[in-house]
């Protein structure tokens, strides 16, 4: 007879099989829920580095997102106008001896709801050596360069305040109240710029440099044809000359300094008699500078002998380099012998943004060192930027000096 398990027997088994499929279910749905989070995430996180592994994978083109700049043609250009007219403002402010600290802002510059900018009100603090009327016109100047307009420029008597309001392209760009500071000392620095071979310069252009009227010193090679006569002209408009000597440069001889110059093969007679030639055909002159001379510069037998020539004709020495120091330098220095060295060359590259970088330059030191003196050749670049930027560098505070008022007030 076959066994048979009794119905509670089959009913124990038929639950427990349904127990285990139902734990194999859930097991696999948990897996499935799992793999789903785990693949988003990694979809989430990895997408880029896996699309562009597959495209790699597949030598498909990888997209490469361009950034797209939202803003607007007329937003970058009010930008821009803010700008160029933030640069004429600090420009102005410089040349009024302004520092950041002595500005104040009260209000910035923001995009309003309607679209239209909020004007930036600012308080500007000057030396009381400035009257309101040169800070009007100065700031007026910058201003105007750029194409803004100074609508309002309104002076308050009791409180001796000058109020002003700039506009940029038909909106209100500034709110300024300029106040003059007893408190606050205006810095005063001379600079006397040399002018070498001026004999070299087109007549013309050694006429407009004496129609500055700004002291100004002139070097001239002596002989160079016409360089007597000019050097006359130059000091009967009251103006000072210096003997550009010719000196062996270090490039000598693919670059000559001409027929006659101090050499070092040549015997110390000739190098003698070059320079008291060259000191009496233009006995006009109160100084000598050298002229390329800077392999002559480092050797110290000869430019001893240069400057104890210089000094028996009671005349000063410039060397036309900038003020590092150098082989030459004790030899500078001569024997008690009037001399100074050069801040530096204006016009290193012919260029005048270049120029005017430089002649910035040399006036911010000559405001820290009392006085500087900077180099230049003769030529019309060197001309155009003078003619622009002297009458700025004045209301700066720097003084236009001759090379002797710096040489012998030094001594």
């Amino acid at each position: 007879m076959r066994y048979r398990p009794s119905h509670a027997v089959r009913l124990r088994q038929f639950n427990k099989t349904q127990r285990y499929e139902r734990f194999l279910r859930s097991l696999g749905l948990v897996l499935v829920v799992t793999a789903l989070v785990l693949g988003g995430g990694w979809v989430f996180i990895f997408a880029e580095e896996s699309s562009d592994l597959f495209a790699w994978l597949f030598n498909r083109p990888i997209p490469v997102e361009q950034p797209v700049d939202k803003r607007t043609a007329s937003f970058k250009k009010d930008e821009g106008g803010f700008r160029e007219l933030e640069l004429a403002l600090s420009g102005a402010l410089i040349n009024l001896q302004v520092s950041s600290d002595q500005v104040k802002e009260t209000q910035s510059r923001r995009r309003q709801s309607d679209g239209k900018w909020r004007a930036v009100q600012r308080t500007i603090r000057v030396a009381d050596a400035y009257s309101l009327i040169q800070c009007n016109l100065e700031i007026n100047r910058a201003v105007n360069q750029i194409g803004g307009k100074v609508i309002q420029a309104a002076e308050r008597r009791r409180s001796h305040e000058l109020l002003m309001d700039i506009t940029y392209d038909g909106y209100v760009a500034y709110h300024l109240t300029i106040i003059r500071d007893p408190s606050i000392i205006r810095k005063t620095g001379g600079l006397a710029i040399i002018i070498n071979q001026a004999g070299k310069s087109r007549p013309d252009i050694l006429d407009q440099f004496l129609e500055l009227k700004r002291p100004m010193t002139f070097g001239f090679v002596p002989w160079e044809s016409g360089a007597v006569q000019m050097a006359a002209k130059t000091v009967r408009k009251n103006q000072e000359v210096i003997v550009n000597l010719p000196m062996e440069p270090k490039s000598y001889p693919r670059i000559s300094p001409g027929k006659k110059a101090i050499l070092i093969d040549q015997d110390a007679q000739t190098n003698r008699r070059i320079v008291r030639e060259a000191l009496s055909i233009l006995s006009v002159a109160m100084g000598a500078s050298n002229y390329m001379g800077d392999k002559i510069r480092e050797t110290p037998e000869i430019m001893n002998l240069v400057l104890d020539e210089v000094k028996k004709h009671n005349k000063y020495y410039i060397d036309g380099f900038d003020g590092s120091q150098r082989p030459g330098d004790r030899a500078v220095h001569f024997q008690g012998l009037q001399s100074d060295v050069s801040w530096g060359a204006l016009d290193d590259h012919q260029n005048q943004e270049r120029i005017a970088i430089r002649l910035d330059q040399a006036s911010f030191a000559a405001l820290e060192q009392s006085a500087v003196i900077v180099t230049a050749n003769a030529h019309a670049n060197l001309l155009a930027v003078l003619s622009h930027k002297m009458k700025q560098l004045e209301l700066r505070g720097i003084e236009f000096v001759h090379v002797s008022d710096i040489v012998i007030n030094k001594e």
